[in-house]
């Protein structure tokens, strides 16, 4: 979904995916922690559908990010992945995140 004829607002907050709330309450685990909540799902090609917006700020949609890559080389990932989908018509991305415990 990338060319619409009204772009949906960013909405910026995020919040609990009401379907798994007890494990997506995540505002104080980001709160200073020095890492961007980086969207799996790209906001922006959420953009032509308000439902999807907001659930793209859903933190079942966020993995923590340095800023550096979110802001870099993810956001270069996505501006490709945009221009392989205009390019194709439509493209097919996997994503998700993988988690170490000490």
């Amino acid at each position: 979904m990338l060319d619409c004829e009204q772009r949906i607002r960013r909405s910026k907050k995020f919040k609990p995916d009401p379907l798994i709330p007890e494990f997506t309450n995540l505002d104080k685990d980001y709160k200073k922690s020095g890492y961007d909540r980086g969207h799996q799902m790209d906001a922006y090609d959420c953009g032509c559908d308000s439902t999807a917006m907001i659930e793209s700020f859903y933190y079942s949609n966020v993995a923590p990010q340095e800023p550096t890559l979110n802001r870099g080389i993810w956001k270069k990932l996505e501006e490709y992945n945009r221009k392989l989908a205009k390019e194709y018509d439509s493209i097919l991305v996997w994503c998700g995140a993988v988690t170490f415990e000490d």
